[in-house]
């Protein structure tokens, strides 16, 4: 979602304005929370204990670690 600018490049109030109380109000505001919330679950998932993100520090921890013992 972006204001439209005028003639003359400039976002206005009223646009702008517009543009806001779709995202607070409208059905691409609920679209924009309900896509928010599934990341911030995903990214969730992947730091916690077992995660993708966990396991991907792990497996460098370990390279690392096996060419400092080679």
């Amino acid at each position: 979602m972006r204001p439209k600018v005028d003639e003359e490049g400039i976002f206005r109030k009223k646009e702008i304005g517009l543009c806001i109380s779709e995202i607070m109000e409208g059905e691409k505001g609920k679209e924009i929370k309900e896509n928010a919330s599934k990341w911030k679950e995903l990214a969730k998932e992947a730091v916690d204990e077992g995660g993708s993100a966990d396991r991907n520090i792990e497996e460098f921890v370990d390279q690392v670690m096996s060419f400092a013992t080679h």
